[in-house]
């Protein structure tokens, strides 16, 4: 095969690699990176069957078999990234809000105190 074409098989593996390690970022919230080493290892092994049906040049074998785990992990970390981002922005929120109604139940307290003090 021309280098070309092998250069093209690498990015679709790659590729697929790397959308099967969102997926799973998606589906395996806390469990991510167990998940997307299963896949880049189910990955590898088909590549690494590949060579032994179509000869291959040896860049080829060893670019395909590294690249299947690392482009999963990245996939899915990419996800972990996104939505622990959100989460903490959410809980940011929710500290903001309850920091926010502490703080008029403050001064609802003082008032009742002035008015409890004044009507003595």
């Amino acid at each position: 095969m021309a280098t070309g074409a092998l250069l093209i098989v690498l990015a679709a593996h790659v590729g697929g690699s790397l959308v099967s390690g969102l997926i799973c970022g998606f589906i395996a919230r806390r469990v991510w990176i167990a998940a997307a080493i299963g896949m880049g290892i189910c990955w590898t092994s088909g590549g690494r069957m590949m060579p032994s049906i179509l000869p291959s040049p040896a860049w080829f074998a060893v670019a395909d078999t590294l690249l299947y785990v690392l482009t999963a992990i990245v996939g899915a970390w990419s996800v972990a990234a996104c939505s622990n981002r959100k989460w903490k922005k959410q809980r940011q929120d929710n500290n903001k809000a309850a920091a926010a109604t502490t703080l008029q139940k403050r001064k609802r307290w003082r008032l009742t105190a002035i008015e409890h003090l004044l009507s003595c």
